[in-house]
């Protein structure tokens, strides 16, 4: 994680991605997001950084130890957890999919490839909030070709299936 409130921004670009965060209220606490457009410049940033900083030759590159490579999956496990444990903030893109999902619901069996997306989002949000009886029996209505024409939605199908019959 980037403390960007640490920064001193005297970048405009680096300016305007701190005006556009957004705030949320999580355990007692404000914790703010940036846009993703703002990450998305931060990652050019940080690979125009990055770029200058590199070695010449690609060899110097292909030397860790088995100390450097543990250090480094340790520190990716940590903000792996960290990031398990911070609430899920929907985009606007995924609200307006959310919306369309809710139509859906209703009657799935009229859903068609161009509801794939929504359905996708809906189930996601169904599986984070652990509504594993209603993603079971909305995937019994739904048809069974659209579902097995895209590999996230058979993902969630079967697993929703197998932790509804394990309970």
């Amino acid at each position: 994680m980037l403390p960007l409130d640490w920064m001193l921004a005297r970048d405009p670009e680096l300016t305007s991605i701190l005006t556009e965060r957004r705030e949320i209220a999580w355990e007692g606490t404000r914790l703010s997001f940036v846009t993703v457009d703002g990450l998305r410049r931060l990652k050019r940033a940080s690979e125009f950084a990055t770029a200058l900083r590199r070695p010449r030759s690609a060899r110097a590159r292909l030397h860790m130890t088995g100390a450097d490579v543990s250090a480094a999956l340790r520190t990716v496990s940590a903000l792996r957890r960290l990031c398990l444990r911070l609430p899920h903030v929907p985009p606007p893109t995924e609200l307006g999919l959310l919306e369309r999902f809710r139509e859906i619901v209703t009657a799935p069996e009229q859903a068609t490839e161009y509801d794939l997306e929504a359905v996708l989002a809906g189930w996601s949000s169904w599986w984070r909030e652990g509504k594993l009886a209603d993603l079971a029996a909305m995937e019994q209505r739904f048809s069974r070709r659209l579902i097995e024409s895209d590999r996230r939605l058979a993902t969630l199908a079967v697993a929703a299936r197998t932790s509804a019959s394990q309970s």
